[in-house]
């Protein structure tokens, strides 16, 4: 049986009233060529109330995926591409 994996912030845990941190995922938008590295984004929060914080996509799905599909923001709305090509807004702004 495989044991738990626990992904804490750097430092998150906060002391008495002290809000904790948060675990940020971050990825490097495509970028120009060259051989500097791209910037990395925040894309992904998970906050210590218990929610997630989903940034606006900066170019929304544009293919179908395969087995699969997309989940993401735009403009506030939450969305959900699936592999056939229809987008369903789950949630709107």
């Amino acid at each position: 049986t495989g044991a738990a994996v626990t992904l804490a912030a750097p430092g998150g845990i906060g002391t008495g009233t002290g809000a904790g941190g948060k675990v940020i995922l971050a990825a490097a938008p495509v970028g120009s060529s060259g051989a500097t590295a791209n910037t990395l984004v925040d894309v992904l929060e998970l906050l210590g109330d218990g929610y997630f914080f989903i940034k606006n996509a900066t170019t929304v799905p544009g293919s179908n995926p395969t087995g699969g599909g997309n989940l993401y923001v735009e403009a506030g709305a939450l969305k959900y591409r699936g592999s056939s090509g229809t987008v369903t807004t789950i949630a709107v702004a």
